[in-house]
């Protein structure tokens, strides 16, 4: 079975170019798409349309959007961390802020990494190449994936 990647958004045109990103990077990992944190917590839950365990897979990393109306990437990772059988889980962080507050929350909160959404899709198709090979058990890759969290320079 494929290692899943679940990738949760607000923003569509986001989805979208990570969608593309792992396309072109031949992503061996399934991508799971999720619109918004509180889609997010029903799939992570298995709430809903998300009951079955084969049709919704849980996933090897999770990334999650931190400025999202309603339910914050923040509000998912505090769900993940307070349930026991996940909070060993991967999740990163991947936003468009630095703001110092949000990087000390990320990490208070148990965040594996927090990452810059990469600047052009050159780079988002090599960030997405190193979350694939890193879920295929690839240490370099998962060593280079601690390297690009905003987590490792401070």
């Amino acid at each position: 079975m494929s290692k899943v990647l679940v990738y949760v958004d607000d923003a569509k045109d986001d989805l979208f170019l990570f969608s593309a990103a792992c396309r072109l990077a031949h992503m061996r990992s399934r991508l799971v798409q999720i619109h918004g944190g509180s889609q997010a917590i029903r799939y992570l839950d298995r709430r809903d349309i998300y009951a079955d365990r084969d049709q919704f897979p849980d996933p090897d990393i999770i990334l999650v959007d931190v400025k999202m109306p309603e339910v914050d990437g923040f509000e998912v990772l505090q769900h993940l961390r307070s349930d026991p059988a996940r909070v060993a889980w991967p999740v990163g962080l991947l936003t468009s802020s630095d703001w110092p507050n949000d990087i000390e929350q990320a990490r208070r909160l148990g965040a594996t990494w927090y990452f810059r959404k990469p600047p052009d899709m050159k780079y988002m198709i090599e960030f997405a190449a190193t979350l694939d090979a890193c879920m295929e058990q690839a240490p370099a890759a998962c060593e280079a994936a601690a390297r690009l969290s905003i987590f490792s320079r401070g």
